[in-house]
């Protein structure tokens, strides 16, 4: 894990990522916007990605992607922004980038490829959100 939050801390300085917090077995980070987030997150997963195919980390990433006001209150962020990230996050596989349709949307006319997965049903959110798969390989 702390090769793992050194690499991360590293990748999140090239692209203005704050780091916001550690979540046991991840991290929570904000961005100045959507493009800085999704250039940060596809080195994070090449870089990681390339250290476990080598063998230097044992853990696949899975990681969300959700834009949104947050709450912060007595030095913790929160809110229903980082509730949805946290729920996209669950549904994506070892190795793979989830965004919401929001990022999506916010990305339109971007180089970044987005494979829908269709709506998701998720704990905590009223509506159905759609979920999309950012190709980064």
């Amino acid at each position: 894990m702390q090769e793992y939050d050194r690499r991360t801390h590293e990748v999140l300085g090239r692209y203005g990522g704050e780091w916001l917090k550690g979540t046991g077995d991840g991290a929570l980070a904000a961005f100045r916007s959507v493009a800085d987030a999704l250039q940060c997150v596809i080195e994070l997963a090449r870089t990681v990605g390339a250290a476990v195919d080598r063998g230097d980390l044992p853990l696949r990433l899975r990681i969300g992607v959700h834009a949104g006001e947050t709450i912060t209150e007595t030095g913790d962020v929160h809110g229903t922004v980082v509730n949805l990230a946290a729920r996209v996050v669950d549904r994506a596989a070892g190795g793979e980038i989830l965004v919401t349709d929001t990022v999506r949307q916010i990305a339109v006319g971007s180089s970044h490829t987005f494979t829908a997965l269709g709506e998701a049903e998720l704990k905590g959110i009223p509506d159905p959100i759609r979920i999309y798969r950012l190709e980064w390989r």
